[in-house]
């Protein structure tokens, strides 16, 4: 028989089934409502709505290279439990949604997948939360494209739980280049840094801060002025925390980045600046 549009948007409305599924159960069920909601709980597609509000605190990160290698995807892939996510089935997934979101995303320095973009999905993530049993979300997303003058790195830990993507302007590459790319992915993943240098850090986020510490001070009763002194030191420590170019490396010797980014600019002969970077981890 022929099923309408309104019928199956009924249907999903009802059970969160994708289109597809709800067609076919209509159709199978002779337009009968609740034989086609019977047909999709034997299926378990009808469960997929339920499933979709459930926490997602495991998943993966997943890259995708252009073949040149000037563009770079980035995806985070969510789901409930470690065992999913170690399925060679979820796995393929994440891959498969990354190479999506290298082909039809727009460039983004990263952050969260926004509802716009998740809306193109949701209706086969609801299929595949139907299939596999679990709620299946995007996470943070990231898509870089080296200008003529700048190479990209990427880390993904061997969990595949935290990765890095990284930008970095100098016009060689080579050795010690990829040297430097690899071992500042390394450090960004380790020491989560936010912003490279102090002057990214916004305006609005130092003012919070500020707030914070003077708040916390109160209690001591020092006059206003001291108080203002001591929190722009602890502002101090926030930069060191949060930037990048103010941090040491993570590993032995812990020669400051800003040192190992000279070092690299020396043997090339050329200046080597970070222009982006962004990470990404599951759970956070």
């Amino acid at each position: 028989m022929e099923v309408s549009m309104e019928q199956v948007k009924e249907l999903r409305r009802a059970s969160g089934a994708g289109i597809l599924d709800c067609k076919k159960a209509l159709a199978d069920s002779q337009g009968d409502m609740e034989k086609a909601i019977d047909l999709l709980r034997k299926k378990g597609v009808a469960a997929a709505a339920k499933r979709l509000g459930r926490m997602t605190n495991e998943g993966i990160v997943s890259v995708v290279l252009s073949e040149d290698g000037r563009q770079a995807s980035m995806l985070s892939v969510m789901c409930e439990t470690d065992f999913v996510a170690r399925t060679e089935e979820f796995k393929a997934l994440a891959v498969e949604l990354t190479e999506d979101f290298a082909k039809t995303a727009p460039v983004f320095v990263g952050g969260p997948v926004s509802e716009q973009l998740a809306g193109v999905y949701k209706e086969r993530l609801t299929d595949l939360v139907a299939k596999i049993g679990e709620n299946i979300q995007l996470g943070d997303y990231c898509k870089f494209k080296a200008s003529p003058t700048s190479h990209l790195f990427y880390y993904i830990h061997h969990n595949k739980k935290i990765g890095v993507m990284l930008e970095l302007e100098c016009q060689k590459g080579g050795e010690a280049l990829d040297r430097l790319g690899k071992n500042l992915t390394l450090h960004i993943a380790s020491l989560a840094p936010e912003y490279v240098a102090k002057e990214d850090v916004p305006e609005a986020v130092l003012a919070k801060e500020k707030e914070i510490y003077l708040e916390q001070l109160k209690e001591t009763g020092k006059p206003q002025n001291v108080l203002e002194k001591i929190a722009q030191g602890k502002l101090e420590k926030f930069y060191e925390e949060r930037c990048l170019l103010l941090q040491d490396f993570a590993l032995p010797p812990n020669l400051p980045i800003t040192q190992m980014l000279a070092d690299t600019s020396n043997e090339l002969s050329e200046k080597v600046k970070v222009v982006r970077f962004f990470r990404a981890k599951i759970g956070e």
